[in-house]
């Protein structure tokens, strides 16, 4: 079922269904079954408290539920990566409206986090200096549908909002693609290297937008995290900026154990590039042995991080196994323990509740032979018979050699894992330990995704980016049930039950892990996540940014067009469709239909204009604007042929049932 096809009111049901509790990224967060007791028992009392004794040791006593999620945790709405919001401002808009308009589940309308300026500006939400062509004023105080329930923004609310969009300032002064290959090309002259090794990301168009110097620091910040995230090499590698404005990077591929084959790839999945004639370019073309020497670093962030990229370029195995294999870990042994009278590779945590599982989960904890760390969730589709974790902690099934009767059967899982660099990997499998791209929804949630669905890997790197490994809150749930529950279990699966799930870590493993990895990601050109942040704030507002609908002002950035005069060639010259929203109040493009009304209107206002070759032509992407359209498409600049078409905007079906495939686009938004 392709989701972006349901009615508004649909979302509205859906997100307020599947968000219920809401859920956070946190191994400690509130969500389970309430109430839930296993096998009809009634566990054992929990203490208030616990977490660090200040000791080399660290109990793992239960807490309780703990308390309420704090700012910038999942389930609280998300801001953006900019500072340009005044507090009697914030204060209206997270009242009244960041309830349903924040990055995630929550947004059924797509718009993105109402408490992120930029991303407001690009979707037309409010016009820097104009409130009467705002979004925003004409939803609360001209058509007056918003918010659908409650009563009204007061007016003096209203006043005070039209006020701080009246006197906003954002210069706009677009750099065009002709002008970053310029820099490009300088660029290569000042290096007199006439390797083909290098590649470059830009955000150009966010500085010719007029983000702020704040804003473009984080943005900075995030792509070196990323991008170091996406090596397979075991350093760092720093990406120095070559133009004034700090907005394009120059990078190796040998630094993070790419090819050019391996970028071609990533550029296959690549829909903005444009050729130029110039003869500087086509020296550089010649130079880089490709087209496409330059991508977007949103496009980058938000694409690169999900599948089919991610596991390509960290070159990521099939199953579970193969990658403990690489890090010198046989999870077979460390579980059966062959020869040992109890495991010494195996460290296990069980919990009823947890902030993205729907029913009990337990984490896995696996030491390489190199001090790299692997990490293994067992995730299940219900709480009860062999899926009662509590009732059934040994195993899994499948893997048992000791012939234990209270063996557990699971249905997927999570791993994170060290990369060679000391950051951290991620992979979601099913049941057999086999890669899959998305987790079951019945099984985990992530509410930052509009579908709520947990996508290997963007999921986990707005999750576990900022404090890496999470520390359980009721963490001692297994021993505690054994102890109530001695009769259930044999004498030998007791023995093996206190030396897997230790109610006290000696070492706290946990607390090794985190450590190993901040110090990595500290050490990060510009600074990692903060390791306050619950969540990778600033990388989920970054996608969010990308993956929201975009509204005229928004493509006028991507098109690196001053927003002015490429709204009227664009009105002049796409007069037989209605591809781009003309008013307050025609709806929002949706990013996936954005990709292909962005190469249907390049056709019509730079009818001499050339897509890159080996761009956008991966057999994943090949289809997405091949269907749904209503309107005859143009030319293809590169063929003289019909060239795919495009979906229509929100609200319509665009005929892909997998468009955010190489997109950066949220499946199913």
């Amino acid at each position: 079922m392709d989701t972006r096809s349901a009615k508004p009111e649909l979302w509205l049901l859906l997100a307020a269904v599947m968000a219920g509790p809401m859920m956070g990224c946190r191994a400690d967060g509130i969500i389970g079954v309430p109430g839930y007791q296993p096998n009809g028992t009634t566990p054992a009392p929990t203490a208030p408290g616990g977490g660090g004794n200040g000791g080399g040791a660290t109990p793992i006593t239960p807490s309780g539920m703990g308390p309420a999620p704090g700012p910038g945790m999942p389930g609280t709405p998300a801001r953006g990566i900019n500072d340009e919001m005044p507090a009697d401002v914030t204060a209206i808009l997270q009242g009244r409206c960041a309830g349903c308009h924040t990055y995630g589940q929550a947004d059924p309308a797509g718009w993105g986090s109402v408490l992120d300026v930029s991303r407001m500006i690009d979707s037309d939400i409010i016009v820097p200096g104009d409130p009467d062509a705002s979004r925003l004023i004409d939803r609360i105080a001209v058509t007056g549908d918003m918010p659908p329930k409650g009563d009204r923004v007061k007016s003096e609310d209203v006043q005070i909002l039209k006020k701080w969009i009246a006197g906003m300032k954002r210069p706009n002064a677009p750099l065009s693609d002709n002008d970053v290959l310029d820099e490009i090309s300088v660029d290569q002259l000042r290096l007199r290297d006439r390797s083909s090794d290098y590649r470059y990301i830009s955000f150009a168009h966010f500085v010719g937008e007029g983000r702020s110097d704040k804003e473009m620091e984080t943005v900075r910040s995030v792509l070196r995290f990323t991008l170091n995230s996406l090596s397979r090499r075991g350093q760092l590698v720093e990406l120095p900026t070559i133009d004034e404005g700090q907005s394009i990077f120059r990078v190796r591929l040998s630094d993070l154990g790419w090819s050019e084959a391996l970028w071609d790839t990533l550029t296959s999945f690549y829909p903005y590039c444009l050729r130029s004639d110039a003869a500087a370019h086509e020296a550089l073309y010649v130079q880089l042995r490709t087209e496409a020497p330059v991508v977007r670093g949103d496009w980058l962030i938000a694409t690169a991080t999900k599948t089919p990229l991610y596991e390509t370029l960290i070159d990521l195995p099939n199953t579970v196994d193969q990658l403990a294999a690489r890090l010198g870990v046989n999870i077979n042994d460390d579980i059966n323990h062959p020869g040992l009278a109890e495991p010494d590779n195996l460290v296990r945590i069980g919990f009823r509740r947890s902030g993205v599982s729907l029913h009990n989960r337990m984490i896995e904890r696996h030491l390489g032979n190199a001090g790299q760390y692997l990490w293994i969730s067992y995730d299940f589709d219900s709480n009860e018979g062999r899926a009662d974790l509590l009732a059934n902690p040994l195993g899994p099934a499948d893997r048992d050699r000791q012939n234990f009767v209270n063996t557990f059967q699971h249905a997927g899982g999570e791993v994170i894992f060290s990369l060679p660099n000391g950051l951290q990997g991620y992979m979601v499998v099913d049941a057999a330990g086999r890669r899959i791209a998305e987790a079951p929804i019945n099984v985990v949630r992530d509410p930052r995704r509009r579908n709520g669905v947990v996508e290997n890997a963007i999921s986990c790197f707005g999750c576990h980016g900022s404090p890496g490994i999470l520390r359980p809150r009721e963490a001692d749930e297994v021993p505690r049930y054994a102890d109530t529950h001695i009769a259930d279990f044999l004498g030998r699966e007791l023995n093996e039950i206190e030396a897997s799930y230790p109610r006290v870590l000696k070492p706290d493993v946990i607390a090794a892990d985190q450590k190993r990895y901040r110090s990595i990601a500290d050490t990060v050109e510009g600074g990692g996540p903060a390791a306050s942040d619950p969540e990778y704030s600033a990388f989920v507002a970054m996608v969010g940014q990308y993956e929201s609908s975009v509204g005229f002002r928004g493509a006028a950035a991507e098109f690196m067009e001053e927003y002015g005069s490429f709204r009227e060639r664009v009105l002049a010259n796409d007069f037989q469709n209605d591809s781009l929203p003309r008013s307050p109040s025609a709806p929002l493009v949706q990013r996936d239909d954005f990709v292909c009304v962005y190469r249907d209107i390049v056709t019509k206002i730079r009818p001499n204009a050339v897509f890159c070759a080996k761009t956008f032509d991966a057999d994943a992407v090949r289809r997405l604007c091949s269907s749904g359209r209503s309107n005859p498409p143009s030319p293809n600049p590169n063929t003289g042929s019909t060239p795919p078409s495009t979906g229509n905007r929100t609200g319509g079906s665009s005929g892909n049932s997998s468009g955010n495939v190489g997109t950066g686009g949220r499946s199913g938004s």
